[in-house]
């Protein structure tokens, strides 16, 4: 296979997800079974680039923080955070379902917010992302004729994902507030 064909399907599905990367690869005269299994392991690989990606962060800032003499930021998000340390086979299920919708960028994401273990985490993200995108691609490609449209699936999950935040947002505003006035006032003593 040509390796451009390769570099464009991996950056179409990198930036576009499943959708783009059949779309690209029936451009392109793929098969259905050779699209399904390029993408398959195309999800794989962008899930192992974001775990690295976030990794390389919050290692950095975990550093940062750590060296930082008055480090009042790192207290409270210590004492606020959860510590979710055992993560069973109801919890790799849920972050599957959680990748499997809202795509494997904002579950690593997740994964790196709540400390969850890497490797239980690792396997769980790649299950959801490949299963995610095989199912987009298949009906991208109408083998599965009841899935809608993959762009109203985008759509719905955006619209899910900012009530989701908004919602947040409005029942911690006195909390976020606060954070924020603490934060400009440590700003403006030094």
């Amino acid at each position: 296979m040509n390796p451009s064909i390769m570099i464009g399907l991996f950056l179409s599905t990198f930036c576009f997800g499943p959708v783009g990367g059949t779309a690209y690869a029936a451009a392109h005269g793929l098969s259905e079974l050779a699209t399904i299994v390029i993408l398959s392991l195309i999800n794989a690989a962008i899930v192992l680039i974001w775990f690295g990606f976030f990794g390389v962060i919050s290692s950095r800032l975990s550093h940062f923080l750590r060296h930082k003499r008055n480090n009042h930021l790192s207290n409270y998000l210590q004492r606020k955070r959860k510590d979710f340390k055992k993560t069973g086979l109801r919890a790799m299920l849920a972050l599957a379902g959680f990748t499997f919708i809202f795509g494997s960028l904002w579950a690593t994401i997740a994964v790196y917010v709540l400390h969850l273990k890497r490797t239980t985490a690792l396997i769980s993200v790649t299950f959801g992302a490949v299963l995610g995108g095989a199912l987009l691609t298949l009906g991208s490609f109408g083998i599965i004729w009841f899935l809608p449209n993959p762009w109203i699936l985008y759509a719905a999950s955006i619209c899910v994902t900012t009530a989701i935040v908004v919602k947040k947002v409005v029942e911690n505003q006195v909390l976020v507030r606060k954070v924020m006035k603490d934060l400009v006032r440590r700003r403006v003593r030094e």
